[in-house]
Formats: C-alpha cells, structure tokens, sequence
C-alpha cells in the first residue's frame, strides 16, 4: 500500500510538473503571438526540444521571418519608386528650364508673325504646365517617403 501511494504521489508530481511547464510555454507561445500582431517581427522564440508546443513556436518564428522579409522587400520598393520619381523629375527639369529661358529670349522678339507668337504663347503655356508638374515631385516624394514610414513604423502583419 505504501509503495502505491509513493507511486501515485510521483506520477501526480511529474503530471502536475508537465503541466506546469505545458502552461508556461502556451504562455510564452500567446505573448509572441500578441508580440508579431502588433508588428514585432525580429524576436524569434526558443522552446526546449521536449516540449509539446516546440513545432508551433518554430512555425510562428518562420512566419514572422517571412513576415519580416516581406516588409522589408515592400519598404525597399517604396524606396526605390520614391528614387525613380525624384530622378525622373530632376531629368526633366534640366531641359525644360532651357526651353523656358529661348521661350523668354523668343518673346522678347520685335516683328514676329502672329502665328509665330501664338505657337511662342502656347509653348511657354505648356511649359508652364509642365513646369508645375515637375516642380514639386522631389520634395512631394520626400514627404510622401516620410509618411510612409511613419505610418509603416509598426506595420502589422496583416497589412504586409
């Protein structure tokens, strides 16, 4: 009788030790969870190897990596469209601050036809236009970057 009830107080210990450690660790499992919804995505979580909810932690670590990687691909995109906009931009205004200036030195010119004068008003009007196109992109793509990332600061991963 004696060495049935150590028996039983042994197996209630090891029960009562596993799940202890099985409520921990769901524990550990529900705050990383929490921790990647709200857009951390660099922390990784280690289990022991024994444990029953190993698989699940390795699982969500590599969803959060894919996570990661994807974020970083997005924000390298935005960057480089930003670049190409802001380049793009200062390609076109080189050439049309010349086509400015001989639309001045054209206008300033006595005894023109009118025809001529005429096609000299519709040239600096779409140059104009042009010009207002232009103008604001370097400084529109430096804010728009600073919004982005300010808004994708803590991106959450259902937003990737």
């Amino acid at each position: 009788l004696l060495v049935c009830a150590v028996l039983a107080l042994g197996f209630s210990l090891e029960y009562l030790k596993r799940n202890r450690r099985m409520a921990e660790d769901i524990g550990l499992l529900t705050d990383r969870i929490a921790e990647v919804r709200a857009g951390e995505l660099s922390d990784y979580l280690e289990l022991p190897e024994d444990t029953d909810l190993r698989e699940a932690a390795e699982n969500l670590n590599e969803i959060s990596q894919g996570m990661e990687k994807a974020l970083e691909e997005r924000t390298k995109s935005e960057r480089m469209k930003v670049e190409l906009v802001a380049n793009v931009s200062h390609d076109l205004k080189t050439p049309l601050t010349s086509i400015v200036s001989y639309i001045d030195l054209l206008e300033q010119e006595k005894n023109l036809p009118e025809h001529v004068k005429d096609y000299i008003l519709i040239l600096g009007e779409k140059s104009e236009r042009l010009k207002n196109i232009v103008k604001p992109h370097p400084d529109s793509c430096r804010s728009i970057w600073k919004n982005w990332i300010s808004e994708n600061s803590c991106v959450k991963p259902w937003q990737i």
